[in-house]
């Protein structure tokens, strides 16, 4: 990792313009788009756009471009940030687990019960598997 070092006039003007104080901040890492900065006092780490705080960025649920003022955002929108925890929500809630199960322990379960025995019972006589 590269020693961090004091900020150039250029970009004190970028920290200054996300509303940070310059002389707070050491720049670790500066890229055509992105300063990578880290606080002096609390060694919080920020990515700061250099364009004017402003990003174009593709929302996760619906697919939209949007403007984000922030590097983390995800979603275009309120309704689509809840529209997504709500589908993860059910999704956990109703198992997720249980609309794909595994298709070669389902094959062996159907010939299981076709011969009159259980999936353990089933797999101890056909020899069961290596676990060795």
């Amino acid at each position: 990792m590269k020693q961090p070092s004091k900020p150039t006039r250029a970009q004190k003007v970028i920290i200054s313009a996300h509303k940070l104080r310059p002389e707070n901040w050491m720049v670790v890492y500066e890229s055509k788009d992105t300063l990578e900065v880290i606080s002096k006092k609390t060694s919080m780490r920020k990515v700061l756009n250099k364009w004017g705080g402003i990003m174009q960025k593709k929302c996760k649920y619906c697919g939209k471009e949007f403007d984000a003022t922030k590097s983390k955002r995800l979603y275009c929108s309120d309704k689509c940030k809840k529209s997504r925890w709500r589908e993860k929500d059910k999704k956990r809630q109703y198992g997720v687990h249980m609309e794909n199960p595994n298709a070669a322990v389902v094959d062996i379960a159907v010939k299981a019960r076709e011969a009159g025995m259980t999936y353990g019972q089933y797999i101890a006589k056909m020899g069961g598997t290596n676990h060795a």
